[in-house]
């Protein structure tokens, strides 16, 4: 253990003079709780001073905590600029997620060409998820083909072992016009398929295209229904969206109870969000009997997990308890933090 201690305060001395190496490991070490309590907001600092400096190791994982939201909001604009910075320095993974935002226009205006030069970079550096990848669009193109045809039944004839992906692909090619002429109807009528099949990013995509009604009429109970399929399939931020709608009656009826129970299942994944009302359901006895100290417990959780909000309200709620009731909910906080 001590050799671990004085193998971290070595590396920080080095990172705190500059060295972007030394600032990138310091920064993993915070993210996977190596040798220090986990913390993705002092990761996050430590990746962007790496980051900043060019080390494509640092520019990458600091995209992909933007791109899955860990220790702060998602933010894809974000995940792509910092992928591609790593990119352009010859980082495959990078390369490959960039290319799969630019296929599908996440966080960057969709570029099907820009997408396909990316594939290929990392598909020469032997990238099998890119090179997989790419087998699949050469198998899209031949499918848009076969839709075309008025007596192609696409049921008889599946491009792909999982049903679901391919519906969900084909909407997501109709919807941004990718290959084929663009078609909004059509890509609703796979996405729907591909969602009723199952397909969680499927139900993802028209629970927020419902919710919104940006590109289709706004439906808030279709979009509850969609988050409900992705949340029974054990998807936080589904869950936690579906908790508020119960709250505030949003496409369902209003239902605390319903809340608390998606809500701490979404906490218990660590979600920073859900982790936060969780603690104010707690606190306030709604959905559940009232508990200051499991209020104060996943407050304590959502905070380290970044959310501004809990910070502020843990003073009050410490107010509450004794001196010995908070050692031994901050210390039993601490071990579930480390093994999320």
């Amino acid at each position: 253990m001590n050799d671990h201690n004085n193998s971290f305060k070595w590396i920080m001395k080095v990172a705190e003079q500059g060295d972007p190496e030394a600032q990138f490991l310091i920064a993993r070490m915070y993210e996977k709780g190596e040798q220090i309590v986990r913390s993705y907001e002092r990761a996050m600092e430590w990746y962007l001073l790496s980051a900043k400096q060019g080390y494509a190791d640092a520019q990458y994982n600091l995209a992909r905590m933007y791109d899955k939201g860990k220790g702060i909001k998602i933010n894809y604009k974000k995940a792509a600029e910092w992928y591609k910075e790593a990119a352009n320095q010859g980082h495959a993974d990078a390369q490959y997620n960039l290319a799969l935002m630019y296929y599908y226009g996440e966080g960057i205006k969709s570029n099907i060409s820009q997408a396909d030069k990316l594939l290929h970079l990392a598909a020469d550096q032997n990238h099998i998820k890119a090179i997989q990848f790419l087998k699949k669009i050469e198998n899209d193109k031949d499918e848009v083909k076969k839709e075309d045809l008025p007596a192609y039944e696409f049921v008889q004839e599946q491009v792909y072992e999982d049903y679901g992906e391919n519906k969900y692909r084909m909407g997501i090619n109709y919807s941004l016009g990718n290959g084929v002429e663009q078609n909004i109807e059509k890509s609703i009528k796979y996405l729907t398929e591909a969602a009723e099949s199952g397909h969680l990013k499927a139900q993802l995509k028209l629970a927020s295209m419902y919710e919104k009604g940006n590109v289709i009429e706004k439906n808030i109970k279709l979009a509850a229904n969609m988050y409900e399929l992705a949340a029974k399939q054990g998807h936080p931020i589904a869950q936690h969206n579906l908790g508020v709608m119960y709250i505030n009656a949003n496409g369902v009826v209003k239902n605390y109870k319903e809340a608390y129970q998606w809500f701490k299942k979404s906490a218990e994944q660590g979600y920073a969000k859900s982790q936060y009302n969780l603690g104010l359901l707690y606190y306030y006895g709604i959905g559940t009997s009232k508990n200051n100290e499991n209020a104060y417990f996943w407050l304590i959780l959502s905070s380290a997990n970044g959310y501004v909000e809990s910070k502020e309200v843990l003073p009050f709620i410490e107010s509450l308890l004794s001196k010995r009731q908070i050692e031994e909910i901050q210390a039993k906080a601490k071990k579930v933090f480390e093994e999320m």
